[in-house]
């Protein structure tokens, strides 16, 4: 799909990278409706007045935020050795195998049994699983705190926010309940729509699940094909590469 014609330009940043220890290979009008669980997201929130002091021109912008090295911190290189023990991987085959099965296993097309038990190319026990889903988990869900002020700044100046995020259905849950983003109008996950990023659909069922236009949404990610992915639809996209930048880059879009 070709980029629709904007009234943002483009921010793109400078210097960074997107997915850090991967493998690289007029306005929509806002729900009125009472809160709501849809089938491909949880939205929350429902009539929504003007913020005391919303400024001029935010009214109709929506930010959407990924959660993984964005929202939440890098997995440390530790997580990763610590994983591939339990999994009995060396830490080579561990990486490759992680990243190459990911995108099925974030879109639920693979079971945690399915996912890790490729990972260590065997059988493995229900605790080995379950263990290995709990460091998984636990290794995403450092929380970034200048992001997340970010994050408090924009809606206290009345800018709706929302997430959207590539995750398994055990990752996803734990997101949903973290009380610094329960202000978001809603959190997607990939699990649950079937659809992940950077393909175009996942961003189009989001904007539509938020009643928003995919030219009033600036989406925020790490990774550049992401950033693509979200532009082919007419929305804008800012690569994040760390909060000074993304803080900078982000007023700069906001203010044009």
């Amino acid at each position: 799909m070709a980029p629709a014609t904007s009234r943002w330009r483009s921010v793109t940043g400078t210097g960074g990278s997107c997915g850090g220890g991967r493998e690289r290979t007029p306005s929509g009008q806002r729900s009125a409706d009472a809160a709501r669980v849809g089938p491909a997201g949880r939205l929350v929130g429902g009539r929504r007045g003007k913020a005391p002091d919303q400024q001029e021109g935010v009214a109709n912008v929506l930010v959407l935020f990924d959660f993984g090295e964005v929202l939440g911190l890098p997995q440390t290189p530790k997580d990763r050795v610590r994983m591939a023990a339990v999994a009995g991987v060396e830490l080579e085959a561990f990486n490759h195998r992680y990243w190459a099965k990911r995108q099925a296993y974030d879109k639920a097309d693979l079971s945690d049994i399915d996912y890790w038990q490729a990972i260590a190319g065997r059988g493995l026990s229900t605790e080995t699983i379950e263990e290995l889903v709990q460091r998984d988990r636990a290794s995403w869900l450092n929380l970034a705190p200048e992001v997340l002020a970010l994050h408090a700044d924009l809606v206290a100046r009345g800018v709706a926010t929302a997430l959207f995020s590539n995750a398994p259905e055990s990752i996803a849950t734990a997101i949903d309940a973290l009380p610094e983003l329960a202000t978001m109008k809603g959190r997607f996950f990939s699990c649950r729509l079937k659809q992940a990023k950077p393909d175009p659909k996942a961003y189009l069922t989001v904007a539509r699940e938020l009643k928003a236009d995919p030219e009033t949404v600036i989406m925020i990610d790490d990774r550049p094909v992401n950033c693509e992915g979200a532009r082919s639809t007419g929305m804008q996209a800012i690569r994040f590469r760390n909060p000074t930048q993304l803080r900078t880059d982000l007023e700069a879009m906001l203010a044009a």
